[in-house]
């Protein structure tokens, strides 16, 4: 999972990246590809394909597993400096160069349309921002009314689970109580 870099058109988003290994690694790189749709210069529109220097012609078989996953920071940088000049989408490659603002504007709506940060994902995603990855993507979660919703059901919930256990068990019977609770 990618989250989008604070400041750039991308910071409401959540991708899923995918790194395929080859049969014949290390004699050829792998292939990283977004699997959630993404409106950006270098990232191919129908396959997701990334456009990284180091899986493509920068690649050596001496390369490591761990140098791979530097490379994937480096496609978190990608979402902070589009290169247009190895453009994959040639037409956000050239709208970034002739009008950053539109630009912008187009890759929010992609990503408000394709890349939202699932309901379910909020909580694990202001953690990660929250232990320092993108503070002010925090603040935003956390003023978010569904995202306080949702916090306030888990709280209601772990409240009537705690309260249930803790009852003698001549006021209530816990398995038939918890049935009406969700995991």
């Amino acid at each position: 999972m990618l989250a989008g870099p604070h400041g750039t058109p991308y910071s409401a988003g959540l991708w899923r990246l995918q790194l395929r290994i080859p049969d014949d690694y290390p004699a050829s790189p792998p292939k990283a590809a977004f699997r959630t749709r993404i409106w950006h210069p270098n990232v191919e529109q129908s396959t997701g394909a990334v456009c990284v220097d180091t899986l493509k012609r920068d690649w050596e078989s001496k390369l490591t597993l761990r140098d791979i996953l530097v490379t994937v920071q480096t496609i978190s940088c990608l979402l902070i400096h589009p290169n247009p000049d190895s453009a994959l989408n040639a037409m956000a490659g050239s709208l970034l160069q002739d009008d950053y603002n539109e630009f912008a504007r187009q890759a929010r709506l992609m990503t408000s349309l394709h890349a939202p940060i699932p309901f379910a994902m909020k909580a694990t995603v202001l953690q990660a921002k929250q232990r320092g990855e993108d503070p002010e993507m925090a603040a935003r979660i956390e003023k978010d009314p569904e995202f306080r919703e949702w916090r306030q059901v888990t709280k209601e919930k772990a409240s009537l689970v705690m309260k249930k256990r803790f009852l003698p068990s001549s006021q209530t019977n816990a398995d038939e109580n918890m049935d009406d609770v969700e995991d």
